[in-house]
């Protein structure tokens, strides 16, 4: 019973819908439509008259179907029953029936028939349009009345000739924005932008379309597709215009969406940098206007259906490169290959070809992008080219080279980071600039760490000198500079740390060498004070001796006188050893150098160190199994050695115990020069005698230590500083070197180091004074005495007159070269001081030796330095006087130049 009440109401839902239809078509222009229902179980068809006084059916609607029924013919009835069973099948259909007319005879009508589909898309029922019909008439009528039956189912008026609505649909008046009472009488194009009016009067018996957009009130964009068609009404005046309205706002909106994205494409394509181009079936439908600039090829060339594409790659197959292009394509969609390109003129470019399929046209296409990549490749070159030789500049430098992050993490650095500090590579990339500072540098850390946050963003540098530690827990001292720089977008600080170690020891040498420098030229200075000071006490002690001796000779019956004589020539001895001694701080005394036992020499001096130290001091000596022969000046090297003894005798406390110990050894260390505490040039391992006296005294002060060397420098009350002096003077000499070490209450070691090629032994002498002739064997001859101190001058006339010769005096080298050669010939002897004005006694021997080559000349001098010695004998000088002399010692150099050069 439920499912007979449920059809039911289903089956009235569709005569509803029929009826629906029904009454839209009843206001189409046919002249009489009737529609129909599947669901009737007999053809029970409704039907409405538009124009009842012409087809002359009754005016109510109920008896309109046996009216219907009366006046179709007898023979068109099956044709009227085969059209409705076409539509319901869903086909359209048309034929020819005859209606009788009320004064006789037929009229002849056309029959359209349309099927109405439900919801499913099947015939539900129909439609059929009965107009009046002469074969003779233009076909465009049977033209439109189908379409217009077409239309049935969507939007339309019906306009007069003046554009003014006259009929109007539910939907048109929906689609318009209005009711249908009020659209009536309107003009069309009130409701459409755009010149309707014009399609109005351009419609005949074809049919014209036009698109334009309706002036929606509610203010959305809506565009409606307007189709005109001419039709004719039996009853109204020609000229009226059927006019469907379909909404295509949504097509409209996807044709603008396709032509901004269109244009979209275009734009991109235009604006890519390479090459792009749309295949569909092996030809190309689009390129951009690139391809001319980078490819030579113009867009038009490109277009035409003969082109090969294939043509453009640079292989020995490119057919086969594009198959296996496609086959990649199918697979993944999407395929990117660099590959080589040949332009149109032959040369060659690195290009990237990117392929994908699109939808292009309504049709799948492949979308072919070609990028030049020949300067991205080059630039990838030079890049890498760049980053070896940033790579080369960062391994080779000697610096350590960190690049820290700005938290401090270490992110890279070179190997001679790892030369530095002892670690690994790896193991520094896990550490952070903390890690190698020394902890007490904690605190400078994050004031550095501070100040580089508010330097970051500037490129200004920062300079400093800090302390490292190294793996085994070394620290060395390093100078530090710190850069801000980007390095792949992170911000870091390029960290050059430069190990300065050896700079702060040639730092420290520098200072040292300064000082020794400074030492050096104090001595050279107390030297030059020393050298004239000697020259005048010597001719002082000169004359004082000279005329003590001729007193001795003439005080032969005065023993007393005599004592007194030699006392006074005794005092002046004294007086010139004391001159000796200060001349030997300057490290210029004549060489007296001669192969020598060091222990030994050391041997004859202890009985001195002795006398000078207590019975609380004890010496020890070793001398080890090597004899440690040298070539030294004995007197000199006994001079420093005594000078350190008595320093070491005076470190001691009197309470003692003390201990000297002198110990002598060959050399086997090397020394540089930079050592604290070093004096002189540098030495070799093997090359030098070390020679070291240990004391267990009281030290030297680090303070004082730099000074020990300086004249006149002391720290005891009763010093004069001048004996340590001497002992530079003597290193001077020997081109020798000293250590000294020692701190306060440890007790110094004083070591000597005496090169074994110091210098050259000095030749034996060939003259032994006591065999020569006495003096009573000289023969009479005439002596030139040239010397600016008078006293001089008289003691050697005395002198000489007492050994038989005559004597001419000269004051000045200028003088005496005037009588040389006023009296060559007759001058036996020239004897020639040689320091003078005017003209030196060096100048003096020269002219001589110019004028007469012969002559014995003897140099008499105060104090004669090594190199003038052989300047001197280089000049052909034959002996020379040390002043201050006696007689005796001037007959030893008469003697010695008598058996050289045969003075008579």
């Amino acid at each position: 019973m439920n499912d007979m009440t449920g059809k039911a109401a289903q089956d009235r839902s569709v005569k509803e819908k029929l009826r629906a239809e029904f009454v839209r078509a009843g206001c189409f222009l046919a002249d009489l439509v009737c529609c129909f229902d599947r669901s009737e179980t007999e053809f029970l068809p409704e039907f409405f008259c538009n124009n009842p006084e012409l087809v002359g059916c009754p005016a109510a609607q109920e008896q309109m179907f046996d009216w219907f029924m009366s006046v179709l013919h007898v023979d068109d009835e099956a044709v009227f029953r085969d059209v409705i069973n076409k539509v319901l099948e869903g086909n359209s259909s048309c034929a020819e029936i005859r209606l009788a007319r009320g004064e006789g005879g037929f009229m002849l009508y056309r029959v359209i028939g349309r099927p109405i589909a439900d919801e499913s898309g099947n015939a539900s029922g129909g439609i059929i349009a009965f107009s009046q019909w002469n074969r003779d008439r233009s076909k465009a009528v049977v033209s439109h009345c189908e379409t217009l039956l077409d239309s049935l189912l969507v939007s339309y008026v019906v306009v007069d000739r003046n554009g003014c609505i006259e009929l109007c649909t539910d939907w048109a008046a929906a689609l318009l924005g209005s009711a249908p009472a009020e659209i009536i009488g309107h003009r069309l194009s009130e409701y459409l932008v755009g010149d309707v009016d014009e399609l109005l009067l351009a419609a005949g018996a074809n049919l014209r379309e036009a698109d334009f957009e309706l002036k929606d009130t509610s203010g959305s964009c809506r565009w409606v597709q307007v189709c005109v068609a001419e039709i004719s009404r039996s009853h109204a005046v020609s000229g009226c215009r059927l006019v469907i309205l379909r909404d295509i706002s949504e097509r409209k909106s996807f044709e603008l969406q396709l032509a901004q994205s269109e244009e979209k494409f275009r734009t991109l394509a235009e604006n890519l940098p390479g090459v792009v181009c749309v295949i569909a079936d092996g030809r190309i439908l689009y390129t951009n206007s690139h391809a001319n600039s980078i490819i030579g090829y113009e867009a038009s060339e490109m277009l035409r259906e003969e082109f090969d594409f294939s043509s453009i790659f640079n292989l020995a197959d490119p057919g086969h490169f594009l198959v296996n292009l496609e086959s990649e394509l199918l697979e993944h969609g999407k395929v990117e290959r660099e590959v080589s390109v040949c332009k149109k003129d032959h040369t060659l470019l690195r290009a990237l070809v990117s392929l994908q399929y699109i939808r292009y046209d309504n049709k799948k296409a492949v979308l072919c992008i070609i990028t030049d990549v020949t300067s991205l490749y080059q630039t990838i070159d030079s890049l890498d080219e760049t980053k070896k030789r940033y790579w080369a500049l960062f391994e080779a430098s000697s610096d350590a080279i960190f690049i820290e992050t700005v938290d401090g993490r270490i992110f890279d650095c070179n190997s001679a980071c790892e030369r530095s500090y002892g670690y690994t590579r790896a193991e520094l990339l896990s550490k952070s600039a903390r890690d190698l500072v020394p902890g007490d540098l904690a605190n400078m850390l994050k004031d550095l760490e501070a100040e580089l946050k508010a330097k970051r963003g500037n490129d200004r540098s920062i300079c400093l000198e800090a302390f490292g530690i190294r793996k085994d827990g070394g620290v060395f001292p390093t100078e530090v500079t710190i850069n801000p720089v980007k390095l792949e977008g992170l911000e870091c600080f390029l960290v050059t740390v430069r190990d300065i170690s050896a700079r702060r020891e040639a730092e420290v040498a520098r200072q040292r060498y300064e000082k020794q420098l400074l030492q050096i030229q104090k001595l050279d200075n107390l030297g030059m004070m020393a050298n004239g000071l000697a020259n005048d006490f010597n001719n002082l002690l000169t004359g004082i001796m000279g005329y003590a001796d001729l007193m001795m000779r003439d005080l032969q019956a005065n023993p007393g006188g005599r004592e007194k004589a030699r006392r006074i020539i005794d005092a002046a001895r004294r007086a010139g050893e004391i001159i000796h001694q200060l001349m030997s701080y300057t490290g210029k005394l004549p060489s007296m150098f001669q192969t020598t036992s060091i222990p030994q020499l050391i041997k004859e001096m202890q009985s001195q160190f002795a006398s000078v130290a207590s019975d609380k001091i004890a010496f020890r000596y070793d001398f080890s199994q090597e004899s440690h022969q040298l070539n030294v000046d004995p007197p000199m090297l006994k001079q420093a050695l005594f000078s350190i003894v008595q320093n070491a005798v005076e470190a001691i406390p009197e309470a003692g115990p003390g201990v000297i110990e002198i110990v002598v050894r060959s050399g086997d260390r090397s020394f540089t020069g930079h050592e604290p505490g070093y004096f002189g040039p540098p030495v070799n391992a093997g090359g030098y005698i070390c020679i070291q006296v240990l004391d267990n005294g009281c030290g030297i002060d680090s303070s004082h230590l730099l000074r020990i060397f300086d004249p006149f420098f002391t720290t005891k009350y009763s010093g004069r500083g001048l004996g340590l002096s001497s002992v530079l003077g003597m290193l001077k000499s020997h081109r020798g070197s000293a250590l000294v070490e020692s701190n306060n209450g440890e007790g110094t070691k004083f070591s000597l180091f005496l090169p074994y090629d110091a210098t050259e032994v000095a030749e034996p002498a060939t003259v032994e004074v006591a065999d020569g002739p006495s003096p009573a064997r000289f023969n009479a001859g005439t002596a030139l005495i040239v010397d600016d101190e008078e006293s001089v001058r008289d003691i050697l006339s005395e002198l000489l007159r007492e050994l038989g010769y005559k004597t001419v005096l000269a004051e000045n080298g200028a003088r005496g070269l005037e009588l040389f050669k006023s009296m060559n010939e007759s001058l036996a002897v020239a004897i020639v001081d040689l320091t003078m004005p005017e003209m030196s006694g060096t100048e003096l021997v020269r002219e001589i030796r110019w004028l007469n080559p012969e002559i014995p000349v003897i140099l008499c001098t105060g104090m004669l330095f090594d190199d003038k010695k052989r300047e001197l004998e280089r000049l052909g000088v034959g002996a020379f006087l040390e002043k201050p002399f006696t007689k005796s010692d001037l007959e030893k150099v008469f003697v010695k130049i008598k058996l050289k050069n045969g003075l008579k």
